[in-house]
Order: structure tokens, then C-alpha cells, then sequence
């Protein structure tokens, strides 16, 4: 309902924490039962806002970027795996709110705005922080060999 409601429909990059080897054997892509691997409980249950990172710098969010190798740097294995893990989304930005300074205790966007973009001086590349999980739609697993 959200994303119909609000639109401008993005595709962004997420990287998250992986405690498992989902994608290693491709004849074994079953998701694993570990609370903490954020990567199979994103792609099993979608986002949860509950389970965001308030030190972000634009606040308690989940976090995008239209740049793989930003959202790459927040991709962690916990396993020897030589794969690491993005999910590319579609997230329905609606009316961005456009800031070059941090936003820490920001629990969601300004009035009149649906998500925040950092960018400018604040990162060399933009991230867009949405507060709202109804806002995002997982469409790939992309699994890569770290360098």
C-alpha cells in the first residue's frame, strides 16, 4: 500500500550481515534458522524498522544507495566464505528530503518528505535512509567474491 501510495520507485543496493553460507553451493540455497543473520531474515520476512541501527548518521533507518560498492562496505560475512552479499531493492522514495549534514537522532523524515539522502559533503557517495519497511521490496540476492 505504501509504495503505491508514495511512488518514485528506486533501485538501490543494501549490504547487510551474512552468518551463514546461503549462495556457496548453488544446489543448497536454503535459508538458515540464525536470528542474527540479517541477510536470511531480510530475505525470508523483509525489513524490520525494530531491528535498525540508530548510530546511523541519518538516524534510526534502514539504509540504501544506488552505488553497490557504498552499500558494499556495510557487507559482512562472519563465515570463511569468499562470497559476500547485496540485495538489490526497490524502494519507494517518494518526496526525498535532501541533506549535506547528519541527522543522528532522526527517528524519520521532515514533515512533507517520505525518506532523507545524505550526500554532497556528508558521504562521497549518496545513501538514502527510508524509515518505514512498507517502503521496500527485495528483488535480487547478488553474492560476489570479496576482494
Amino acid at each position: 500500500y505504501y509504495r503505491e501510495r508514495v511512488g518514485n520507485d528506486k533501485l538501490m543496493w543494501h549490504g547487510t550481515t551474512r552468518i551463514c553460507n546461503l549462495g556457496d553451493n548453488p544446489n543448497q540455497l536454503n535459508f538458515c534458522t540464525n536470528s542474527k543473520c540479517s541477510l536470511c531474515q531480510i530475505l525470508q520476512f523483509g525489513y524490520n524498522t525494530e531491528k535498525a541501527d540508530s548510530r546511523g548518521m541519518l538516524g534510526k533507518g534502514i539504509y540504501f544507495s544506488p552505488v553497490s560498492s557504498k552499500a558494499s562496505h556495510y557487507a559482512e560475512n562472519t563465515t570463511s566464505s569468499k562470497y559476500q552479499a547485496l540485495i538489490l531493492n526497490r524502494v519507494a522514495v517518494g518526496k526525498t528530503y535532501k541533506t549535506t549534514k547528519a541527522l543522528k537522532n532522526s527517528t524519520g523524515p521532515p514533515a512533507g518528505y517520505d525518506s532523507v539522502c545524505g550526500g554532497g559533503g556528508l558521504v562521497k557517495f549518496d545513501e538514502t535512509c527510508v524509515y518505514d519497511e512498507d517502503m521496500i521490496l527485495p528483488v535480487m540476492l547478488y553474492l560476489y567474491k570479496a576482494s
